[in-house]
């Protein structure tokens, strides 16, 4: 697991505040006074001013977004000055970055003090979703600004925002252990079911129905639940050849209206945008050189996009929208849907593998532009769920929350490779993407037996 970018004190003060407390999350981040007297102890003083920070920007990202918060304005909310304010952060990106942090291990700290050490583990979890669930709707401001907001402040705060998945990756372990009896489970699938449980929370809050999480929280224990089993550990690495059914091609997969210009300038205006993020990264990008590259004019460019941000993450969302094409009708036309699910995870594992710099930019360069980005992984996350959800016929329980979460939990377990340099082991995790789609469906035994079948007759193919 990567190690949490919460400063050690803090985690143990945030813990501590926490523990034996009740009710919602807004009670945690209130702001509180000094009690009166002289000669009170520098590290007393010290964590009054930190909270009194985070509670000061907490209210301003909700009110402003975190782009407008500046030192000068945070510290006048707060009752402190710049000098203190700094005493304490590096600047308003870091302040972001810990006090989400910070959030997320409140809400984190908060359940495991609900978990009872005689509980069986699926039980432990059970806990740990209604209190991560009352936890973001008993305060939706700091719900929002901890899982979406904070990603507009900068790159340290949009690295936490889009790995806030660790609190929970140790408290889901936690949950695992109980009873002192630890149910076998890869560390790959422990993150995955972190981000799921997390892209549910922010998914549910970015569309304004925060207070529905509580509601929420039994699919999600039942989807979480469905994963941990000894069998997950007889999954073995697939074949590494790419499947040619599949070609990926960024911003190239979107179907041609015939006779259409404007398809063609805004294709290349897309496409021209992912060259450039390709060669220079995604900062490198300005509507001038997309316009240069793509050789078309401004007027025509601002008719299309609203900037280089929107063109690339058009372009972003153009090629994954034409993959779930893809992937679905791979899935509709095939005899048996697992094994459907099987092959096009193993091709998309192997071509990941292969053009690695592309899928980078996909699964992790649409973070690039903070917010926006955050949206519009979120999105893709949320439309490829709810398509695989209605190939699989015609069961109810197919569909629904399951497939997003899974489909969330396989997204991160693949960003996760590639941001460590591991690209080359995707096409190993391929039998455990499919897992994660599919056990929720069919139970763990049958899973497990399915993958193994698809994947012995890819080897012999």
């Amino acid at each position: 697991m990567q190690k949490s970018k919460l400063e050690g004190k803090d985690r143990e003060e945030s813990g501590a505040s926490s523990s034996g407390r009740s009710g919602g999350v807004q009670r945690l981040f209130a702001r509180e006074k000094l009690r009166p007297g002289p000669g009170l102890p520098a590290a007393e003083v010290a964590l009054h001013q930190k909270r009194r920070i985070r509670a000061a920007l907490i209210e301003l990202v909700a009110d402003g977004g975190a782009e407008s918060v500046t030192v000068r304005t945070l510290s006048r909310n707060a009752g402190v000055s710049s000098r203190t304010f700094y005493a304490h952060f590096n600047g308003v990106d870091h302040s972001v970055a810990i006090s989400v942090d910070w959030i997320l291990a409140e809400i984190a700290a908060r359940a495991k003090a609900r978990q009872s050490t005689r509980a069986d583990w699926r039980d432990r979890i059970r806990t740990m979703v209604d209190s991560t669930m009352e936890s973001f709707a008993a305060d939706p401001a700091t719900a929002r600004v901890a899982l979406v907001d904070a990603a507009a402040a900068g790159p340290e705060a949009r690295r936490v925002v889009s790995g806030s998945a660790v609190s929970f990756e140790e408290l889901i372990t936690c949950c695992l252990e109980s009873t002192g009896r630890r149910v076998p489970t890869p560390r790959h699938l422990i993150g995955g079911m972190a981000a799921g449980l997390l892209h549910v929370a922010r998914q549910t809050t970015m569309e304004g129905r925060v207070s529905e999480l509580p509601g929420l929280a039994s699919q999600l224990s039942d989807w979480l639940v469905s994963l941990p089993a000894p069998e997950v550990l007889f999954l073995r690495a697939g074949s590494r050849r790419a499947s040619p059914s599949l070609p990926v091609r960024a911003a190239e997969e979107t179907r041609r209206p015939a006779g259409t210009d404007a398809f063609d300038e805004r294709q290349r205006l897309m496409r021209a945008s992912v060259r450039l993020a390709l060669r220079g990264g995604f900062r490198s990008l300005s509507g001038a050189r997309i316009r240069a590259e793509a050789s078309v004019s401004r007027k025509r460019f601002d008719s299309y996009f609203s900037g280089a941000t929107d063109c690339f993450l058009q372009a972003i969302d153009s090629s994954a929208s034409a993959l779930i094409l893809r992937i679905c009708r791979e899935a509709e036309d095939s005899r048996s849907w697992e094994r459907a699910v099987y092959r096009t995870v193993q091709a998309l594992s192997a071509w990941a593998s292969s053009n690695k710099d592309v899928a980078a930019l996909l699964l992790t360069g649409v973070l690039e532009p903070g917010r926006p980005g955050l949206i519009t992984r979120e999105s893709l996350i949320h439309r490829t769920g709810k398509a695989l959800g209605q190939t699989a016929t015609p069961e109810d329980e197919r569909r629904g929350l399951g497939a997003e979460a899974s489909v969330a939990a396989i997204w991160h377990i693949a960003q996760a490779d590639l941001l460590t340099g591991r690209a080359g082991a995707l096409p190993g995790v391929a039998p455990l993407l499919s897992y994660v789609l599919l056990a929720p469906i069919l139970g763990a035994p049958a899973t497990v037996e399915q993958v193994l079948d698809a994947d012995a007759l890819v080897r012999n193919r």
